[in-house]
């Protein structure tokens, strides 16, 4: 079996498979194309069951991917909040960091954003002043505190969209259910 067998694993949400590959000491921080390692897969899927089991084989919370996001911003991005939480935990668990230092600290100098389909974003009606990127429906864009929405988790990269209208938050809390993490110290206004 190839290293990238956990990660199909974990995707598929074989947890048997998962198990019996990690007792065969399958390296846990095995990355794909995208540089994501199986826990990035779980935390994006929200999965606690295959987050734990990773984590118990020494899985590290801090592995970032090629996106620089951790298995907190992804879990976060994606608006698991409970296995957001178990992340976080992890992080600070881990002993390798100061508690505000870690990427689900309020110290951190990156701020929170979440993935959205963009067929989800074309909903709103005064969308069609965006830009718009050069991707389908199912392509994903991120959507910033500041409810400005980017191609990229970077709020200056790749900007899409920068409305500070009613309508637009409006739509962002009540269509898209865009709310902060309790943990990252703001909130949308």
């Amino acid at each position: 079996m190839s290293g990238k067998d956990l990660i199909a694993a974990v995707q598929s949400n074989d947890l048997d498979s998962a198990r019996l590959l990690l007792s065969g000491h399958a390296n846990t921080e095995i990355r794909d194309e995208h540089g994501w390692t199986p826990l990035c897969w779980a935390a994006g899927a929200g999965n606690i069951e295959a987050i734990d089991l990773l984590l118990q084989h020494g899985a590290d919370p801090f592995a970032a991917g090629s996106d620089q996001r951790t298995p907190y911003q992804i879990a976060a991005a994606a608006g698991k909040k409970i296995p957001a939480a178990r992340l976080a935990k992890a992080e600070v668990d881990s002993g390798r960091c100061e508690a505000l230092e870690h990427s689900s600290g309020r110290g951190i100098p990156r701020r929170y954003c979440r993935a959205y389909k963009l067929a989800d974003l074309r909903r709103f009606p005064g969308w069609r002043q965006a830009i718009e990127p050069a991707a389908g429906d199912g392509s994903f864009v991120f959507l910033h505190v500041d409810l400005r929405v980017t191609q990229t988790i970077s709020p200056d990269e790749g900007v899409l969209y920068n409305d500070q209208s009613v309508e637009w938050r409006t739509f962002c809390t009540e269509q898209l259910h865009f709310q902060i993490p309790e943990n990252d110290g703001q909130q949308v206004k």
